[in-house]
């Protein structure tokens, strides 16, 4: 396929890589010279100088070929925009906008008209804010992925000395696992990840990824050697979009709310936006200022500053005063190794939640998009609906055998949750939940009969 994708940022360019790795012809426009070269130095794309806005521009750049535009510049103006342009050039395109503060959920506005300008519309802003929000939830957790509209759930979890299972083999923990329906997909210990298996053993500062019905969340905390209780609090390091948005998540599921500004900000206008929140002016690295605030008592720090460096030692300062959990706004890929091995206990990245959902938009038809869940050891999930005539379909999970490197993990049958076993039928319409290894995607092709995507 033909992509046209404006905007040569750290969307763009991850798109733009992705795609020439699957060998789709890409053009990439930018108005920024400097940021054209920089981001295709080492990318086969085409690379386009000129405002993505112009129908010449976009003619020159094949719009009248092209299967995609992906508009993902920095300005959601030149994003709707450019959309608007390429659909007056070409209806026959497919048009998907990045936008951060745009939005066209009003009362005013039909959403089929919206369709017809638009394939898709992504909000990183939002992206990132439902995310943190699902974090926030389930306050010590390192990650948490909903699966089937939420009836299960992947924890990511540290096992503290505490563990009554520390030092024991995993095959004696079968009771629990079939009364809680919880499995160990993987364990990460000393930044390596394994696949475990019944004679492997929990250590303390393990971290586990286990898959759990929620209601069984409180279980798996106890048995990593954690105490678990709702949250009630939060303090928030950044006033913009995202920090807004998630104070407005949060006010409105009762949670205590401290949130920091920036000298800059209007106070008056935050104190008439928000009716429950305290707002204080400050810097989140100011030490004198957590303390002040009892930082100790506070269940989640959330720091979403538009500085990522800022960001980081806020919330390694904040841990190391005793805030519960800590969370970092991190789009630089490549810290995103670096923060979790330094003691950040969740980092979102808001750029990678758009490049996901516009990838996964693109093969939605064509291919199965597997999760990278746990991104920074480049493993993930698939979740799929076992489809009449699929190759898996009516075969148990021993005639199937799944390759080295690819875990059942889960499976649900209408309302009903199964954990997997030799013997366990894969019958249409079941969800199945995968766990894939690095590589082990392009495997599992022959048995669903779709190509199968990991996205990076």
């Amino acid at each position: 396929m033909k992509f046209i994708v404006l905007g040569a940022g750290d969307v763009g360019t991850t798109l733009a890589t992705q795609l020439v790795q699957e060998q789709h012809d890409v053009v990439l426009i930018e108005k920024s010279e400097t940021k054209l070269e920089a981001a295709t130095s080492n990318l086969d794309v085409q690379a386009l100088h000129g405002n993505g806005c112009l129908p010449e521009v976009l003619i020159k750049a094949g719009i009248n070929t092209a299967d995609y535009f992906i508009a993902v510049a920095n300005q959601d103006e030149i994003n709707v925009t450019a959309s608007i342009t390429a659909k007056l050039v070409n209806p026959d395109t497919k048009r998907i906008a990045r936008m951060r503060e745009v939005s066209f959920l009003h009362e005013d506005i039909v959403q089929s008209h919206l369709s017809e300008i638009f394939d898709l519309t992504i909000n990183p802003i939002q992206a990132a804010a439902d995310y943190l929000l699902r974090l926030f939830r389930v306050a010590g957790a390192r990650d948490v992925v909903d699966f089937a509209d939420g009836k299960l759930q992947l924890i990511g979890l540290d096992i503290k000395a505490t563990s009554p299972f520390i030092g024991k083999k995993l095959r004696g923990l079968t009771e629990i696992r079939e009364k809680l329906h919880l499995v160990i997909i993987a364990i990460v210990r000393d930044g390596e990840l394994l696949v475990p298996r019944g004679n492997d053993e929990l250590l303390e500062d393990d971290m586990i990824y286990c898959i759990t019905p929620p209601e069984q969340v409180h279980s798996l905390f106890e048995m990593a050697g954690h105490n678990f209780t709702p949250p009630r609090s939060a303090m928030i390091w950044g006033g913009g979009s995202l920090g807004k948005a998630l104070t407005h998540a949060l006010e409105e599921e009762d949670i205590q709310v401290k949130l920091i500004v920036s000298q800059e900000q209007s106070t008056h206008e935050l104190l008439d936006e928000f009716k429950n929140t305290l707002i204080l002016v400050g810097d989140g690295k100011d030490k004198a200022l957590l303390l002040e605030e009892n930082i100790q008592d506070i269940d989640s720090f959330i720091a979403v500053s538009n500085d990522e460096e800022d960001n980081i030692l806020s919330a390694l300062l904040a841990k190391k005063l005793g805030a519960r959990s800590v969370m970092a706004l991190v789009n630089k890929a490549s810290y995103l190794p670096l923060v979790h091995a330094i003691g950040v206990d969740v980092v979102v990245s808001s750029r990678a939640a758009a490049a996901n959902a516009i990838f996964a938009h693109i093969h939605k038809e064509d291919a199965l998009i597997a999760d990278p869940s746990l991104r920074h050891l480049g493993a993930g999930f698939l979740e799929i609906v076992i489809e009449e005539g699929m190759p898996i379909a009516q075969k148990t999970i021993s005639e199937v055998r799944f390759p080295s490197g690819v875990l059942c993990a889960a499976m649900i049958r209408e309302e009903e949750i199964i954990m997997p076993s030799g013997d366990a039928l894969l019958a249409v319409e079941d969800t199945l939940i995968l766990f894939i290894t690095k590589g082990a995607h392009v495997k599992l092709e022959k048995l669903f009969g779709k190509k199968v995507e990991m996205i990076s």
